[in-house]
């Protein structure tokens, strides 16, 4: 073969790499996405439903609305970290996401960092408490390895 043909050959196959590679990426982020839709529509009580989610750039990007008819219900989202509790506190601190208040109809986008320095398999747990002050948990394991 001629060192053209290699060449070629070479950027071919990175050109193929490259490809790939975003495939995975994207399969990943589609997995998760109907991981945590499922789990969401499976907690009718909680009124929160996931809108849209996409990984881009090392951010994971959860846009939820409130469908309930009431007010000022506290939503918390957050990455929970598999190391035991208190093993790793900046990784702890580093997983959690904003409490939100939404009223009905409100949108929040909850960014998550799922790169280099976030594990890609969590679970995600949700957490509302209603207007009567009663609170309640739900957890979904999600990886981003799929």
């Amino acid at each position: 073969m001629s060192p053209f043909e290699i060449t070629s050959l070479l950027l071919s196959l990175a050109a193929l790499l490259v490809a790939m590679a975003a495939f995975q990426r994207a399969s990943a982020a589609k997995v998760a996405k109907a991981q945590v839709e499922a789990f969401l529509r499976n907690a009718q009580e909680t009124d929160i439903q996931v809108l849209f989610l996409k990984m881009d750039a090392g951010q994971y990007n959860f846009t939820l609305a409130n469908r309930g008819a009431s007010a000022a219900r506290q939503i918390e989202l957050a990455l929970v970290d598999p190391l035991p509790a208190g093993a790793d506190p900046l990784a702890e601190a580093r997983a959690q996401l904003p409490v939100s208040q939404l009223d009905p109809g409100a949108y929040v986008q909850l960014p998550a960092q799922v790169g280099d320095e976030t594990p890609r398999n969590f679970d995600l747990r949700v957490r509302w408490i209603n207007a009567g002050g009663l609170q309640s948990d739900k957890q979904v394991p999600v990886n981003l390895l799929d």
